[in-house]
């Protein structure tokens, strides 16, 4: 190897420090004191090495130069320059590297042989030039030394050159056991070299990606199994220099630094293109560095996480991918060592003579086992076995029969589906670690060129938390298939206690617990046996309420799971008892209600000691609060079924009709009551029929109004209407309702009718006794009005007497007039009479409300005309052909708007536009209303509490005082009803509300 050419520069200018005090260490420190007194000599401050009979060390003391068994005493000179490592151990060299200042420069004897050969010229030429001075008056002899100071330089280039061709053929071999190292490792690797091309393309990356080495090696198409597109791969990154941000930008969150080797990274990522449905892969990428540090190539490995992926994502955090850190330098035999030791899996490598060649860093870390123990020797078992015996990769080597490996491994072992001549297998090591590990380990055979076995590559995994997550799976499954069973247990359709005594039972024979019981919460605040399985009936008996000390009460007390391990011995009944049943373990679980209360607690028994253990405890408290749970569930269905049947006890015995809806209106209460008011039983509407088709309209608005407000529920107030009963038979009710909402949303309603059939009767009844009475009253005091008719009658005759008698025709018609005047009073008189005393039913026929209203505008609108008047029709168009009693309408709308005129006739404000308005409107579905609105005189409160009373009346003797009670008999009559609203000098409106009939078929 040609030394850098500083090197040669500033070699007589700096102190040098020797590491290795052998043979060669003697020839360097002869060539190098071999100078003259005149010219500049490197200083030599030390040779370090452990034997101190080294040739070297010896040499070293002879001149006077310090000598040392350990090295570190020379690196820590601070005028240290150069440090000439001799010894050819790479990890010596390695940790000469970590522990020397950063401004010492590090070579090794390859390095350091031209430095020799260098010297050792310079002293043949200083030996020549001193011969040349000795005899410098006889020329002749100059050729010659000429000649042999040729010869000289010759026999160094002769031993550089041989030196140089051992070295390549060793550096070729070196090269060869590399790539089969390389290719027979099961882990997926390539290796690219500073120019991104593939130098080494294995068996298994092969086989994982598809693609042949003889495609790959030489090219930089190292891409193209895992990318539709050119990219470079993590090991393209490493030669790049990669930044944190490249690695963000590429690889997301899925990447990380290597915590075993410096300046490596690892991402996992998914493929989606590689194989049939894409692969998982981890993959690792390490530098390759020469001894001066740079980077001359990297390494990438590869696992195919697929499996693992789909099957279990626990695993992904057990496996860590293979990475390795190797350094290259021009020595190339050292790339094996650094690529093993590199690796995060833990591997060793052993030659023909089953010596341990390899031993990684990752290996050590597994078994505690430092590699500088282990290397050189045959114990490559010991980290593993109580006594020598093969280990997997002695077996390659040996080449034993499948029956022979057999004994070693039982059934634990198989051939390498990856590499031809390897095995593997999975064996449980009780010495690894603390508790022993699990681990899968591979060996495969190293082979020459010639294909002769010359040692076997043995790498390991530490399998033992999988190992652990798969127990823990299996005490899962245990777990879930108990709850599953307890559970379908406790949802059969068996009786409570039927489901409670068969889950007790699977319980005690899941978990082998001898004995298990349940007590329950008494009234008196005692806790009572309600349910046992395993126990002795002579146990369940004395043992059937708990004492007040009783461990059963102090859990219920505390509210915290007990356990005992050993049953304790105490004075205590309860535990006497089980002690006599040979119990030594006990468990108490509270049994918990909604407000974290005790309302129960089980007893679990073994007659073995410590049966309970943590996994144990949970699962059993677990069913505890499903046991609890049914318990609980089980009074509380208990109580909502009795409190559900007095509740339909108080409806089935309600003497008001009770109509419940759903959120879609349909009916699900209809009790006997709603029976006998609508007609229809509860089997032809519950579920079938929409409330709304019941209600009155009045209801439905208001229940429409209810839906659009959607957050309150709101109670109706009582209020009078009619229903249709399914005979067609209009129903008088008073009806109240609510609205159920639920997070704005209607869920149902509730309706109330009280029946007012038997109370209208008796109100007509009543009407009736009133009139006859007001007939009598009437008839007790009208002799006044009579007397006043009768007067005018008289005076009216006497005036057309004298118009006769004196042929005065003035006098005549006058008196005529007043004669027709009082007999129309009569008239009225003894129509309204006649109509407000008659029982009558009123005549619907098809008739058109409008038509009628129009009818008594056109007969007043002359007498309007007169009195200065005007007369407004306002008539909704949304109103046709009803059956209605016109009769009815007419005298009512007649009465109402002569009244109107008379009003505005009466009323003397100055400068005031009397107006009379006749309005038609429907209401609702089934009603008709007419206003009759004037802004005459209007009236005080007094007179309209005295409006519908007999023979009142506001136009003196102008009035009989009936016409209003005539009016509201006829409206009553018709199942209507009249409102008056007034003010005083403003005007009056009167508002009455007719229905109409309605057919079945309608």
């Amino acid at each position: 190897m040609t030394p850098r050419i500083p090197l040669i520069d500033l070699i007589e200018d700096v102190n040098i420090a020797i590491i290795g005090g052998g043979s060669r260490c003697r020839a360097l420190l002869e060539t190098l004191l071999l100078q003259t007194p005149d010219e500049k000599q490197p200083a030599i401050l030390g040779v370090a090495d452990k034997n101190e009979q080294a040739a070297g060390v010896m040499y070293a003391r002879k001149k006077g130069i310090y000598t040392t068994n350990d090295f570190r005493e020379l690196l820590s000179r601070k005028d240290l320059h150069l440090v000439i490592e001799l010894t050819g151990d790479d990890s010596l060299r390695a940790l000469i590297q970590d522990s020397k200042p950063s401004w010492v420069l590090l070579v090794d004897y390859e390095e350091a042989r031209p430095l020799l050969d260098y010297f050792k010229i310079k002293g043949k030429k200083i030996e020549i030039l001193e011969r040349l001075r000795t005899h410098k008056d006889t020329g002749r002899e100059f050729p010659e030394l000429l000649e042999e100071f040729y010869e000289f330089v010759q026999n160094i280039n002769k031993d550089r050159n041989r030196n140089f061709h051992d070295t390549r053929k060793v550096l070729a071999d070196n090269e060869w056991v590399m790539s089969q190292i390389i290719q027979g490792t099961t882990i997926p690797t390539f290796v690219i070299d500073k120019h991104h091309r593939v130098t080494h393309w294995n068996t298994a990356c092969e086989k994982l990606t598809g693609y042949p080495a003889r495609e790959m090696v030489g090219t930089d198409h190292q891409w193209k199994p895992f990318r539709a597109e050119k990219r470079a791969t993590m090991a393209d990154f490493i030669l790049e220099g990669v930044t944190e941000e490249d690695l963000w930008q590429y690889y997301g969150t899925q990447w990380e630094k290597s915590a075993l080797i410096e300046g490596a990274y690892e991402a996992e990522e998914f493929f989606p293109h590689m194989a049939e449905n894409g692969k998982w892969l981890f993959f690792t990428a390490a530098p390759i560095t020469a001894p001066d540090g740079s980077i001359s190539g990297a390494i990438e490995t590869l696992w195919d996480k697929t499996e693992e992926k789909e099957a279990e994502a626990e695993r992904e955090r057990q496996n860590k991918e293979l990475a390795l850190r190797v350094k290259e330098s021009l020595a190339k035999e050292r790339a094996l060592a650094h690529i093993i030791q590199g690796s995060t899996i833990p591997t060793f490598v052993i030659d023909k003579d089953h010596t341990v060649t390899h031993w990684n860093t990752a290996l050590e870390r597994l078994t505690g086992v430092s590699a500088r123990d282990v290397i050189g020797t045959r114990q490559q078992w010991k980290p593993f076995y109580d006594q020598e015996r093969s280990s997997m990769a002695d077996v390659i080597l040996d080449q034993i029969e499948a029956t022979e490996i057999g004994k070693l491994y039982g059934t634990k072992w198989r051939a390498s589906l990856l590499i031809e001549g390897a095995y593997e297998a999975e064996v449980f090591f009780p010495n690894l670690g603390d508790g022993g590990k699990w681990c899968w380990f591979t060996a495969a055979p190293i082979k020459s060129p010639e294909g002769e076995v010359v040692g076997a590559i043995e790498t390991i995994w530490d399998k033992t938390e999988d190992k652990k997550a798969e127990h823990a799976r299996e005490r899962h499954t245990k777990e879930l298939a108990t709850f599953c069973s307890v559970y379908a247990t406790l949802s059969s359709a068996l009786s409570l206690e039927d489901r409670i005594k068969a889950a007790i039972g699977e319980v005690a024979n899941i978990f082998l617990i001898d004995g298990i019981c349940i007590f329950l919460l008494q009234n008196d605040g005692t806790f009572h046996l309600q349910y046992a399985y395993g126990h002795s009936d002579t146990l369940c008996f004395q043992n059937r309420v708990s004492g007040d000390e009783s461990m059963i009460s102090r859990v219920a007390l505390a509210g915290d799971i007990a356990v005992f391990p050993d049953v304790p011995d105490s004075c205590e009944e309860e535990m006497t008892l089980l002690k006599q049943e040979d119990l030594r373990s006990l468990i108490y679980i509270p049994i918990l209600d909604k407000e974290k209360k005790a309302f129960g607690v089980i007893r679990a028994a073994s007659k073995n000691l410590g049966h309970f253990g943590p996994d144990e405890t949970r699962a059993l408290e677990l069913i505890g609060n499903r046991l609890g749970v049914a318990l609980e569930n089980a009074t509380l269905q208990a109580e909502v079924r009795r409190r559900a049947h007095f509740q339909g006890r108080l409806i089935g015995s309600s003497n008001d009709g009770i109509v419940a809806t759903d959120d879609n209106w349909i009916i699900v209460i209809f009790n006997p009551a709603a029976e006998e008011i609508f007609g229809y039983t509860a089997e032809e509407v519950i579920g079938k029929m929409d409330a709304r088709a019941l209600y009155p309209p009045e209801m439905t608005n208001i229940f429409s109004g209810l839906v659009a407000d959607g957050e309150n529920d709101w109670n109706l107030p009582w209020q009078e209407a009619s229903v249709v009963s399914k005979a067609d038979e209009p129903i008088p009710v008073g009806f109240s309702g609510t609205m159920f909402h639920e997070q704005n949303r209607m869920m149902g309603t509730v309706a109330f009718f009280h029946d007012l059939r038997e109370i209208k009767r008796l109100e007509k009844e009543l009407l009736s006794a009133e009139r006859l009475a007001a007939i009598g009253q009437t008839v007790a005091g009208m002799a006044h009005c009579v007397k006043n008719i009768l007067h005018g009658l008289k005076g009216g005759s006497y005036m057309v007497n004298i118009g006769i008698d004196k042929n005065n025709a003035e006098k005549l018609q006058a008196g005529w007039q007043m004669v027709q005047r009082n007999i129309g009073r009569t008239s009225d008189l003894v129509m309204d009479l006649l109509s407000y005393s008659k029982e009558r039913e009123p005549d619907y026929q098809p008739c058109s409300p409008n038509d009628v209203a129009d009818d008594v505008c056109e007969l007043m609108n002359e007498r309007a005309h007169e009195q200065q008047v005007e007369l407004v029709k306002n008539f909704s168009s949304r109103i046709g052909e009803v059956p209605m009693d016109q009769r009815t309408i007419y005298r009512c709308l007649l009465n109402l708007v002569s009244n109107a005129i008379d009003a505005c006739a009466e009323d003397d404000t100055p400068g005031k536009l009397h107006r009379i308005a006749v309005t038609t409107l429907p209401e609702g579905d089934r009603f008709i209303r007419f206003e009759v609105e004037d802004n005459g005189s209007g009236m005080s409160e007094a007179v309209k509490q005295k409006l519908f009373t007999s023979f009142f009346s506001t136009k003196g003797t102008q009035g009989t005082g009936l016409g209003l009670l005539v009016t509201r008999k006829l409206i009553e009559e018709h199942d209507g009803t009249i409102d008056v609203t007034s003010r005083l000098g403003q005007g009056t409106t009167f508002s009455v509300r007719l229905p109409f009939a309605v057919s079945s078929r309608e």
